[in-house]
């Protein structure tokens, strides 16, 4: 029914090497429609090369106990923005994403919680999916030195478009 495809491999650890070399051909060349997602509780049972032509995204549980009064908020709000982010226009969304630019310390960390409840939604629209490859790829520019605000900047209007 739609227009894009997602398979999703869960405990893709367990893959035997024949079966991951069978599935390295569908990754050099995949369907623009489709998005392959491997979920693995260990990276280094799979084969190199197929970790090459992947996007990894790390999921980590974090103990809410361990968490300072302003890390809750900042996670409660950004699970309020998200958890309704098709209902905000963008200047909107700008002005409720001021908490980004205020915490570099801890944007990382605030990504990766931004991609986890990207993923919960996405259970239901693979839009979402996109969304989270936006997040990654404002990680990548951060990483990269890339100027911070112009970063959150990108990562807040893509979204919104």
């Amino acid at each position: 029914m739609s227009s894009k495809k997602v398979y999703v491999i869960n405990n893709s650890e367990m893959m035997t090497k024949e079966a991951q070399n069978s599935l390295l051909k569908t990754l050099e060349e995949p369907p623009e429609f489709v998005t392959i997602i491997l979920v693995s509780n260990n990276e280094n049972t799979i084969l190199a090369t197929i970790k090459s032509r992947c996007t990894k995204i790390v999921f980590t549980e974090e103990n809410k106990n361990e968490f300072t009064e302003e890390e809750k908020l900042t996670y409660e709000t950004l699970e309020k923005i998200f958890g309704n982010v098709e209902n905000y226009k963008s200047i909107d969304l700008l002005g409720k994403l001021d908490i980004l630019y205020k915490g570099k310390e801890e944007i990382f960390q605030n990504l990766d919680f931004i991609n986890i409840i990207l993923w919960q939604k996405a259970k239901n629209n693979y839009k979402y999916l996109d969304y989270i490859e936006y997040v990654e790829d404002t990680k990548r520019r951060l990483k990269a030195n890339s100027n911070f605000d112009m970063s959150i900047d990108n990562l807040i209007l893509k979204i919104w478009e």
